[in-house]
């Protein structure tokens, strides 16, 4: 934000065209201030209100990504837009072959890092599930005596 103070320094200024500059400076400076100290009581309180609301939006955006059919439509028609332009630029497509080719070698490696990572997140998945009680198919199939 304090990156682009002379844009809204200047965005302020057109919309306020019978105020002096050094007011519109002064109101502009008093918001940005504003909004920063906002944001830092936003991520040192976990029990703000703008959080509360923030992780309510969030949660609900995520039901309707799983639910809504008008989600569903726009997020295809994100995709199919987004596969056409990349589909246009052989750019893309050299830089897809060059990311598969950097995976492969990777894996084919006896240090490979995708792996390392790979199997230290199944471990500590298998860790939560396990202090968490959850089982697997199996483990529930061997308990019911199949």
């Amino acid at each position: 934000m304090t990156e682009n103070r002379g844009l809204i320094e200047a965005k302020f200024s057109e919309a306020s065209k019978y105020t002096p500059g050094f007011f519109d400076k002064y109101v502009v400076n008093r918001f940005e201030e504003g909004v920063i100290a906002l944001l830092h009581e936003v991520a040192n309180s976990p029990q703000h209100e703008v959080r509360a609301r923030f992780n309510e939006a969030i949660a609900e955006f995520v039901i309707n990504l799983k639910t809504s059919p008008e989600f569903r439509q726009r997020g295809e028609t994100l995709k199919r837009d987004l596969l056409a332009h990349l589909s246009q630029d052989e750019r893309y497509y050299q830089l897809w072959i060059e990311i598969r080719d950097r995976i492969l070698n990777d894996l084919a490696s006896e240090r490979s890092i995708l792996r390392e990572h790979l199997s230290g997140a199944l471990m500590a998945g298998g860790c939560t599930a396990a202090r968490h009680g959850t089982t697997t198919k199996t483990q529930r199939m061997d308990a019911a005596g199949n």
